[in-house]
């Protein structure tokens, strides 16, 4: 009986046909034991090839292995494994530029005699691999590469991925005719190597790519039919602990390099999967395709345990192939090629990007990046339509520092990866235009972000010079679908009516100051075509273009503070920009072409189903209408071109900024560090060469900005004395101003915040309010704490006077094109206030409490039917590049400004003025800047309120500046002229100066 056995069992191995050359008489098998030896066997290259469940675009053309051991326990075949012990392996692969003949059905089950999952089946993948070395070779295209894994084992597993009975690794499914089965393969080393194909007609500087890790493993899960033990779909685990990689720049070239020369071949094979996918639902039995999720009721949910084998199975169901990699660790070092005279001398640098995980308290689970990309098509009919393809980002407590080095560095790199692409796409002529401009849906959410610039101070060091500029994003969603919070169609409807109601943004035949020297159209049609779009827009066109695409970004909670000063909060940001709303929206206006949806209506209207169309006609007709409507409006007015891109920004909540000496120092620091910065990227881009045709026009940014209301505090050094009476403006006005909330500790009284009710900014939850309101009692004690010197002289050095300028209706609009650089801005009013002396702890303990939600944002103002035809109080313009050329030779290099006062009311005291010209000065010697102020209908009251010099003195009178049709001038000669008004401005005939200059006492 042993030998009739094992008879049968030599006859079923020689059937099996994994090997070429094997027969009955080469097999060494003891019969008592269940083992035997083999040596010298060339394995067939297509069994493995179905056994492994190879992508079409990879074949294998040889395997071979120098000594085999086998052990079987014949009476446990069905609980334990069969072991194969091989010494040594070698496997050579080539990819397919034509995708091969697909996989096909399982050899075991073809040579077992039997069509369906048998015995022979079970028993043969079952089996448990150990390997000692193997040598896997892969010849493509363009390189060439090696893979060695040492001490590998393979065996299955049960669905937990662990060891178990045999019995246990597979789970079939009752009804479907599916097994599900669970591999695991292990290695305590591998080493990958790929190099470069030498030809004459390349040179793309390929360098040898080295990689050594250590242990890992793969998991492996397949579905299988029954039937014909074809594999219906398998998902690949690729696991790793800890990688460490030190690549240089060529290298990282080289891997783009190898990665794009595959990109064909991997993008055809993925085509035919795509086509076969409907032949395997044919074939396939009712229940596992996609047609029962349509027509059957989705199983009931498993509570806890699944009580039958089918929710067990639907539990570990394989849907869809797919491929997976898990490191734990990845520490990648990206360098330039060593060289001997670089690298040693380079400053160090901060760190450029990293994640606020302890200091946010995130949890583990809570990734810091997270990326999925999600691509649609229909098995059983690839030619219906489909949703476009989608990228979802997420980002989470991210810290982004501009270190000067690490950017130029990463410029350069960029750019020369940039270059070596290009040239691997020439040379294996893989454009493919039919996808460069494919609409992609794109959704971005970011919570927890910050920006850190760095702030120079090696002129001055002082306790109140701050070290850095933090901009904090605790929200933000970007998106170029309707579909995002804040960014319907409904929001852009909105935005733009508030643009358009604006008459600064308005387009006339002459435009008047500050936008006479305007080039671009300040309000695209664009933006209006695409919100009157509605949803059912899709079902009668293709998908847009991406250079169509519409992008919204809605920021919440934007603040920004100054840390690294040694005097303030300990070890927390010093108040610049108190927490503001924003909604932003972009697009390409030049890629929207008027007529684009009216043609297509009127061939749909008549094609014989037209009829049917007809509701959704007449409203896309509609749609257009109002568009030529519009476009046609301004049509005669205007003939201005459109920016590249344009940016429509608009804040719904007041903005509200702190700032004084040292701190505008630093400021103009940080101007001059990103100036330096901007010139050196210019540099490096002109160092990599500029391409052979350099476009006529360089491409054009429009940015519009629409504001309701802007304070700016200025925190001036402390005035001596003040008058008995408090000095107030002459018209009283509605305008916020920090006096209603800010600079009260003791307001308290709350109210639903425009960050909200606007629909800019994110919905906060009664858990995060209560966390807010308990983090007042802390932000007080902080304060009080955090400053050093409380008490003696520094209490006193710490008082400061407050000036605060009250902007509202502010509209702006910047315009860059190449070099140069226009910034046109306007206010309708335009009101100082001061509120006199206060310490600097008071007015942080009142911000405090405006930051922790005990007091809510003064709601913004309503334009008056007065104001709307008045000229605006304050406008300016300021010309930075070549353009600003025409006024001084200076001003090419330093910017010219241009600035006019309007119908302004204020009072200001004496100590004012005296402290306000040395607030703005620089600490730096450095070119005077071109400037010209226009005042007209102007009256200035100044007030004394500085000590008296003889007791005797009686109290001082206020003095009354009246200032019409005035001009303040200052060229390169740096001499402030004044002279009258020309007319040369575009306005009425000017009276003479002594007639309109009066002072009054």
């Amino acid at each position: 009986m042993k030998k009739s056995s094992l008879k049968k069992y030599n006859s079923r191995i020689e059937n099996l046909k994994f090997t070429k050359n094997l027969s009955p008489d080469k097999i060494n098998l003891s019969t008592l034991k269940g083992e035997g030896q083999l040596s010298n066997l060339e394995l067939d290259e297509e069994v493995l090839q179905n056994m492994l469940d190879l992508p079409t675009w990879l074949t294998v053309t040889r395997v071979y292995c120098n000594k085999a051991a086998i052990r079987i326990q014949w009476t446990k075949l069905k609980t334990s494994p069969i072991c194969l012990f091989l010494d040594k392996v070698e496997v050579e692969m080539r990819t397919c530029e034509e995708p091969r003949p697909p996989n096909g059905p399982s050899p075991i089950a073809i040579t077992a005699g039997q069509s369906e999952y048998g015995f022979a089946e079970k028993v043969v993948e079952g089996m448990s691999v150990i390997i000692n070395s193997i040598t896997i070779k892969v010849q493509a295209r363009a390189f060439h590469a090696s893979f060695e894994l040492w001490q590998l084992q393979g065996c299955s597993l049960n669905p937990k991925w662990q060891k178990s009975d045999l019995r246990y690794t597979r789970i079939t499914h009752p009804k479907r005719g599916e097994v599900l089965t669970f591999k695991e393969i292990n290695w305590q080393s591998l080493r990958i190597e790929a190099d470069a194909i030498e030809s004459d007609e390349q040179d793309l500087g390929s360098t040898p790519l080295r990689l050594i890790t250590n242990q890992g493993r793969i998991r492996i899960a397949l579905k299988r039919r029954v039937k014909d033990c074809n594999v219906l779909a398998s998902k690949l685990l690729f696991i790793l602990d800890d990688l460490l990689w030190v690549l240089t720049d060529s290298q990282l070239k080289a891997i783009i390099h190898y990665a794009k020369s595959l990109s064909e071949a991997m993008e055809k094979s993925g085509q035919q999967r795509k086509s076969m996918a409907a032949e395997t639902l044919q074939t396939a039995p009712p229940s596992p395709g996609i047609h029962s999720l349509w027509t059957e009721p989705p199983p009931p949910e498993a509570v806890g345990t699944p009580g039958t084998l089918a929710q067990y199975f639907d539990l570990h169901d394989v849907k869809e192939s797919s491929y997976h990699t898990f490191i734990s660790r990845l520490d990648l070092h990206i360098c330039n090629d060593s060289s001997s005279d670089s690298g040693r001398h380079s400053k160090r640098t901060q760190s450029l990007l990293s994640c606020n995980r302890k200091s946010l308290h995130l949890p583990d689970s809570t990734p810091a990046i997270h990326l999925q990309f999600t691509e649609y098509y229909f098995p059983d009919n690839p030619g219906l339509p489909v949703p476009c393809s989608n990228l979802y980002a997420q980002l989470n407590g991210l810290q982004l520092y501009l270190d000067a080095p690490s950017v130029l560095w990463m410029t350069l790199f960029s750019r020369g990866l940039h270059k070596t692409l290009d040239q691997v796409k020439a040379f294996y002529h893989l454009q493919d235009s039919s996808k460069t401009d494919e609409h992609i849906d794109i959704r971005l959410d970011a919570t927890q972000l910050k920006l850190i610039i760095p702030l120079e101070s090696s002129i001055l060091d002082h306790p109140d010079r701050p070290q850095s500029l933090s901009i904090s994003l605790p929200q933000i969603i970007l998106s170029n679908t309707r579909h995002a919070p804040h960014g319907s169609h409904s929001d852009l409807n909105s935005t733009y009516s508030s643009f358009s109601t604006c008459t600064f943004f308005r387009p006339m035949v002459c435009q008047p100051f500050p936008r006479d020297q305007s080039v671009l159209l300040p309000l695209p049609s664009a933006f209006l075509q695409h919100c009157l779009e509605n949803e059912s827009l899709s079902l009668a066109h293709k998908h847009p273009s991406r250079s169509q695409d519409v992008w919204s970004v809605s920021l919440s909670r934007v603040t920004l503070g100054f840390e690294g000063a040694r005097r303030g909060l300990k070890g927390k940001a010093l108040p610049f920009v108190e927490p503001f709303a924003m909604s932003l929206w972009m697009c390409c206006p030049s890629a929207f072409k008027k007529d684009s949806h009216c043609s297509s209506i009127d061939a749909d209207s008549k094609s014989p189903t037209g009829s049917s169309k007809q509701p959704l006609l007449d409203s896309l007709q509609g749609v257009n209408d109002i568009i030529s409507s519009k476009v046609d409006q301004t049509k005669d007015l205007v003939n201005s071109p459109m920016a590249s891109i344009h940016i429509l920004a608009q804040s719904i909540t007041p903005v509200k900024m702190w700032l004084n000496h040292y701190q505008f120092v630093a400021l103009l620091r940080m101007k001059d560090y990103l100036a330096r910065l901007a010139g050196d990227l210019t540099k490096d881009v002109q160092g990599l060469g500029q391409p052979e045709h350099k476009p006529s026009d360089p491409p054009s940014v429009c940015v519009s900005i629409l504001m309701e209301a802007i304070e700016l505090a200025l925190l001036l050094p402390p005035a001596t004395s003040e008058p008995v009476e408090e000095a107030h403006s002459p018209e009283e006005t509605d305008s916020p101003s920090l006096t209603d909330s800010d600079l009260s500790p003791s307001h308290h009284a709350g109210e639903p915040g425009l960050l909200e009710d606007s629909g800019t900014g994110g919905n906060e939850d009664q858990e995060d309010y209560a966390e807010q309101e308990g983090s007042v009692e802390e932000a007080c004690e902080a304060v009080e704490e955090g400053m050093d010197g409380p008490t003696g002289q520094d209490d006193e050095a710490q008082a400061v006077s407050v000036l605060v300028l009250c902007l509202s209706r502010m509209g702006c609009l910047t315009e860059m094109r190449g070099e140069d650089i226009v910034v046109a801005l306007e206010a309708q009013e335009l009101v100082p206030k001061q509120l006199g002396n206060h310490k600097v702890t008071d007015l942080l303990a009142g911000l405090a409490l405006t930051q922790a939600g005990s007091s809510s944002p003064s709601a913004p103002l309503s334009p008056g039917p007065q104001s709307l035809s008045c000229p605006p109080a304050a406008a300016l313009r300021m010309e930075m590049g070549p353009c600003a050329g025409r006024h001084s030779p200076l001003s090419e290099s330093v910017g010219f400004m241009e600035m006019c006062l309007t119908g302004c009311k204020a009072e200001l005291l004496a100590s004012t003025l005296n402290t306000l010209g040395p607030f703005l000065e620089d600490e730096l010697s450095a070119d005077p800047q071109p400037m010209r102020l226009w005042l007209r209908d102007t009256a200035i009251t100044l007030k004394d309120d500085g000590p008296r010099v003889y007791p005797t003195a009686p109290q001082p009178v206020p003095v009354l500046f009246s200032l019409d049709g005035i001009v303040l001038e200052r060229l390169d000669d740096g001499i402030l002229s004044l002279r009258r008004e020309s007319f040369g401005f575009g306005l009425q005939r000017l009276l003479r100066l002594q007639d309109i200059c009066a002072v009054t006492c």
